[in-house]
């Protein structure tokens, strides 16, 4: 059983796992960060130890959770020597790169955008955990089952794809929100009128899969809709390029 934690980080993910542990009254012990301005923050708010340099990092804890840039991960990983179990929290980065930093090591990708500021629910929030061992899954699983309500065991390639898939289904779309929303704008129209339809989009999922909502006219093959979007958008390459890139994988999928 996981009783104490160390964080190497003080960024988004760092903040919030810590503070949602704390609230669980699962002991922090340290905050290891390059600012320590910014560790003893956090520290301050989970009851923990700020630290800045990694030899003074407590490797005796059950648990150090490795939240920092993907780039700094597999150096940072290589400074350790670990009796308990060592994570990161990558959707990308292999499990690989902590062998040498303990004899448990897993990852924990939390599947959400996180902002240190926003105030965050974890138990809603799905929680992807990998693991070298037996014992080291049942931990990891016993662990962040404290903070949510989906916690689920996936292989390495399995994370890869999905976080492909989470980039697609949060990233690329809240882009095209940002294309409707500038299109909007340049025509004096109040974009929050769309909000309505976004909401219900996302609720829809929960009774349907997004093959049965597909709506619009690239599904309906409806070309003269399409030819009268595209000449709204002639003056943005851009944009233009991109809807019709889209409009015709669309029809592709469902019409060849």
């Amino acid at each position: 059983m996981i009783k104490t934690i160390s964080f190497i980080g003080s960024g988004n993910v760092a903040t919030q796992f810590a503070k949602a542990f704390h609230a669980e009254d699962i002991s922090i012990v340290q905050i290891l960060s390059k600012n320590f301005d910014l560790a003893n923050e956090l520290a301050i708010q989970v009851s923990a130890k700020a630290i800045a340099a990694i030899d003074n990092l407590d490797l005796s804890v059950d648990l150090i959770i490795i939240a920092v840039n993907d780039d700094f991960i597999e150096e940072i990983a290589n400074s350790l020597n670990s009796k308990g179990i060592v994570i990161h929290t990558s959707g990308t980065i292999d499990i690989a790169v902590l062998k040498n930093c303990s004899n448990n090591i897993g990852v924990s990708w939390p599947i959400k955008s996180i902002k240190k500021e926003h105030s965050i629910n974890f138990s809603n929030v799905s929680c992807c955990i990998e693991s070298s061992n037996t014992e080291t899954k049942k931990d990891l699983i016993d662990l962040f089952s404290k903070i949510s309500n989906k916690v689920v065991h996936l292989n390495g390639k399995q994370r890869e794809y999905l976080h492909m898939a989470a980039v697609i289904t949060n990233n690329f779309s809240n882009y095209f929100y940002g294309i409707a929303e500038e299109i909007t704008s340049e025509n004096d129209i109040d974009f929050s009128i769309l909000k309505g339809l976004i909401n219900e989009s996302t609720q829809q999922l929960d009774s349907f899969s997004p093959k049965e909502m597909q709506t619009g006219p690239a599904i309906r093959n409806d070309k003269k809709v399409i030819k009268k979007h595209l000449k709204l958008l002639e003056n943005n390459p851009e944009y233009y390029n991109l809807y019709k890139f889209v409009s015709e994988s669309i029809i592709n999928k469902y019409h060849g």
